[in-house]
C-alpha cells in the first residue's frame, strides 16, 4: 500500500501514499500522509496530511479522499487547462 497513488474524487492526482496514523488504542486508521507531485507540490507543504473522514475509499493500488481535503485554492489552479497548449506536441507523442 506504501507508495499507493491518491487521487479524488474527480480524478485529480495528489501524490503517493507516504504513511498512515493509527490509535494506539484500537488500531484505527486516523489519518494517512499523502506526498505529492506536480502543480499541487508548489501549492502545499512538504506533505498532505487527510483525516479519516476525508477518505473515501482504500484499495490495495490507490487511494481515493474527497476533493474538499486539498485546499481550494490547490484545486482551482491544478484543475486550470494548460495556457496555450501545443497540438503539435500531441501529435508528436502519438
Amino acid at each position: 500500500m506504501h507508495g499507493a497513488p491518491v487521487f479524488t474524487e474527480q480524478g485529480l492526482s495528489v501524490g503517493k501514499l507516504a504513511s498512515v496514523d493509527f490509535e494506539a488504542d484500537t488500531g484505527k486508521l486516523t489519518a494517512i500522509h499523502v506526498s505529492h507531485h506536480g502543480i499541487i507540490s508548489g501549492l502545499l507543504s512538504d506533505e498532505l496530511v487527510v483525516p479519516w473522514s476525508s477518505i473515501v475509499e482504500i484499495k490495495k493500488d490507490q487511494v481515493i479522499i474527497l476533493d474538499t481535503a486539498i485546499p481550494s485554492e490547490a484545486r482551482s489552479i491544478a484543475k486550470q487547462p494548460a495556457a496555450n497548449p501545443n497540438p503539435l506536441l500531441k501529435e508528436q507523442a502519438s
